[in-house]
């Protein structure tokens, strides 16, 4: 095919083919032609196809077909950055079923499966052994998702490799490796997109009663610095996800004790002992994900029984915290943000409401919490959760605020590897006259 990439060709998704298929249905279905024929149509017009049916084609692939949809020919190239973009629409989904290297993305306003692209990854490509105790997912930031992969060692050690990986684009970033002796349970972070010079990643063993263990590297850096503090006896050890704010790593224990940790130069604080009495209420029981937002630390809680008691004072709650006075206070509002929560994923997601144009009725200062029957939604009222309205596991699509785009959310496999990501651009249309 002259001036046409074949190799880009083959790699683009089966339903394109399916829309060219039906395009030359119709335009030759009053015609017979002969295998001649029939070849030359083939072999001549794929550079030359409508720019508006290739316009239409780009509109309906996922990421990773569009940017091989444009390696094709510099027709299909001009006709893809035709396509302009808008502001981000409802958050994305992905998963890695466990002992899996297999990472799936959903994408929730396609149709029918929302799957947008599944990726394997082939560890031995990235040095890893094969005989390995699977994939451990600690954290999703920036649609960067931070992994490692554990490897036994001997007399008591666990070797872990480290790497992250961009659903998106499938770019894979490998940081060193690390030993460490059995028993000790990681969890991690990084500052800030992984391919800045800048970042720096944290991991985090503060689930032992009698010390802290914490890692850090430097993008640049040859190995990772391991550092030991003594556990405070009032301090509950706890595996939450740790953040990193202006150069200080921020550790917090299910009762709203913190522990601080400066990256630069290594020192170590409790700085807050105190059990706050609104995470402390019905605590073995409580929900509890932390996140950070227009640069503050907060935290939600929720009671994991979504039926009972969902509205008493105390049961459901966001605080931030007062980094200066180490205090956590109520929040009054989540300005122009809603909040996606689901105990199925480890993460929540943020969506800035005046930036959506394609959500159906997504509504600012609420939080959509996305469970087995269904989605319940609550109002931020001085700190409280109450709740605002119940969509029910139908999910019906009749009503402007019911998210009919997450009806799949929960047909998916189950999986205890689940996060949200922040959606791609939305595309649109852009008659070049």
């Amino acid at each position: 095919m002259k001036g046409v990439n074949v190799s880009g060709l083959l790699t683009l998704s089966i339903p394109l083919f399916a829309i060219l298929t039906r395009y030359y249905s119709s335009k030759h279905k009053h015609k017979q032609l002969s295998e001649e024929e029939e070849e030359v149509i083939a072999s001549s017009s794929w550079a030359e196809l409508d720019r508006n049916l290739l316009r239409e084609i780009v509109s309906r692939l996922c990421v990773a077909d569009e940017a091989r949809f444009g390696a094709v020919c510099t027709h299909w190239l001009a006709a893809a950055r035709s396509i302009s973009t808008k502001s981000s629409s409802l958050p994305w989904h992905g998963c890695n079923y466990p002992g899996s290297s297999e990472f799936r993305i959903y994408d929730p306003l396609s149709s029918p499966t929302h799957l947008a692209s599944r990726h394997l990854i082939d560890w031995s490509q990235l040095g890893i052994p094969s005989s390995t105790d699977g994939v451990s997912l600690h954290l999703v930031k920036h649609n960067w998702v931070f992994l490692s992969v554990s490897k036994p060692r001997l007399f008591f050690w666990t070797r872990r490799y480290i790497f992250l990986f961009s659903p998106f684009t499938k770019r894979i970033i490998t940081l060193p490796t690390f030993d460490y002796p059995n028993g000790f349970y990681f969890v991690s972070t990084f500052s800030t997109r992984p391919d800045s010079p800048d970042c720096v990643y944290c991991c985090v063993d503060a689930d032992r009663d009698d010390k802290i263990a914490v890692l850090t590297y430097r993008n640049g850096d040859k190995q990772w610095t391991a550092r030991q503090f003594n556990m405070h006896p009032d301090f509950k050890p706890w595996n939450s996800i740790p953040h990193i704010l202006d150069g200080i790593l921020y550790i917090l224990s299910p009762y709203g004790q913190v522990a601080s940790y400066n990256i630069l130069n290594g020192e170590f604080i409790f700085d807050r002992l105190l059990h706050d009495e609104f995470v402390v209420h019905n605590s073995a029981k409580r929900i509890v994900h932390s996140f950070v937002l227009n640069g503050e630390l907060l935290i939600i809680g929720f009671n994991p029984d979504v039926r009972k008691d969902a509205t008493l004072p105390g049961k459901q709650f966001v605080r931030r915290y007062h980094r200066s006075f180490k205090v956590w206070l109520p929040v009054r509002t989540l300005g122009d943000y809603a909040l996606f929560f689901s105990p199925k994923f480890i993460n929540v997601s943020l969506v800035n409401t005046k930036d959506v144009r394609t959500c159906n009725g997504l509504l600012s200062n609420k939080v959509y919490r996305f469970f087995s029957g269904g989605c319940l939604v609550y109002s931020l009222q001085d700190g409280e959760l109450v709740q605002f309205k119940c969509i029910n596991s139908t999910f019906l699509g009749d009503g402007g605020n019911d998210l009919p785009e997450y009806k799949y959310n929960y047909s998916t496999p189950a999986t205890n590897l689940a996060y949200w990501l922040e959606a791609p651009p939305v595309r649109s249309s852009t008659n070049n006259k």
